[in-house]
């Protein structure tokens, strides 16, 4: 008896758009970073936005709040954190949560 083929068509899904339809620009520069390195994002309406620097283990190594942001840029200097693999992670309040990976070499 033959085999049925199952196909099925993979949602994609867009991260740079949150459950309201916002769109939002997210980016981390110098990436790989050795002193600092700078965050920076757009929304397009006013929001509180929680902006998080974790390593590979979940340990929170840095964390902030940012009221009612629409365009902002945050430099974060790497004084005290060893070489590694660091997830950048960004949550305006109520929306979808953005991760980007950062390396740091010293």
């Amino acid at each position: 008896m033959p085999c049925e083929r199952y196909t099925e068509t993979p949602s994609i899904v867009n991260p740079i758009f949150n459950k309201n339809n916002t769109k939002y620009d997210f980016t981390v520069y110098p990436n790989p970073a050795q002193t600092e390195f700078t965050i920076d994002f757009s929304l397009e309406q006013k929001t509180n936005v929680n902006l998080s620097l974790n390593d590979m283990n979940g340990r929170i190594w840095w964390s902030k709040t940012i009221v009612n942001a629409i365009i902002h840029s945050e430099t974060m200097f790497l004084k005290d954190l060893p070489s590694g693999i660091y997830l950048v992670k960004i949550a305006p309040i109520g929306e979808e949560i953005q991760v980007k990976r950062l390396i740091i070499t010293k």
